[in-house]
């Protein structure tokens, strides 16, 4: 698949418009200059206000969870349960691991996607699939923005389904939504162009990859089922 580079790097307000518009554009100039610093920063700033609000909002559901799913514990303490409630509800705490888990998940993402596109022939650069999917990541940054106003202006949280009533479908629900299949679209035209490979089998790989990412995700909501 020829893939025609851009001869000139867009500006700032150009690569907002494409992302929208025309994302082909913004993904061909990873293919020589695969920078991906800042939008990973957006991405994780984004992130972690996010889930401050939601934390701050849905405190009382998530202390009732904890409590729920550790009293039943064999030789669990009261100190051990308010111990844990305290750290999941700690904003420092929060701000901390959602730091480390988006920015290490972006970099396992990028190696699986790595390891399929490599399986379906492309040699595209781990550097060059960072960096896209730092930008599809974009697409639910921008809906963790739409639900943190939601939840500034109403004080209800969103995404906790699944702390009121652990199964599998709540899982689901609370952790992809619309945003999630626009960062499909993003994440296939990126990988097509960055790996020159076609639509289809750039589709094929982001596939795999959400099936899995799924099925890993749903697995403590499957064994609390049992």
């Amino acid at each position: 698949m020829n893939i025609e580079e851009n001869k000139e790097e867009l500006s700032i307000d150009k690569k907002i418009v494409c992302f929208f518009k025309k994302p082909s554009a913004v993904f061909s100039e990873f293919i020589e200059k695969p920078r991906y610093l800042w939008t990973m920063l957006i991405v994780v700033a984004i992130d972690v206000v996010y889930n401050i609000m939601q934390t701050t909002v849905s405190a009382d559901i998530l202390r009732k969870s904890i409590v729920d799913k550790l009293q039943g514990t064999p030789n669990m303490s009261q100190a051990i349960i308010e111990k844990s409630v305290k750290y999941a509800t700690s904003i420092p705490v929060r701000t901390v691991s959602t730091i480390a888990v988006t920015v290490v998940g972006i970099y396992i993402a990028a190696l699986i996607y790595k390891i399929l596109t490599r399986i379906f022939g492309s040699r595209v650069k781990y550097k060059q699939l960072v960096a896209v999917y730092c930008l599809s990541m974009m697409s639910t940054a921008i809906g963790e923005v739409l639900k943190w106003l939601y939840m500034a202006v109403t004080g209800k949280p969103v995404g906790v389904n699944s702390l009121i009533n652990p199964t599998a479908l709540n899982g689901f629900l609370d952790n992809y939504d619309v945003f999630n299949l626009w960062q499909i679209v993003l994440l296939t035209i990126g990988i097509s162009i960055v790996g020159k490979m076609s639509k289809k089998k750039s589709f094929v790989v982001v596939a795999i990859s959400c099936v899995l990412t799924v099925i890993v995700g749903l697995l403590p909501y499957l064994k609390i089922a049992k």
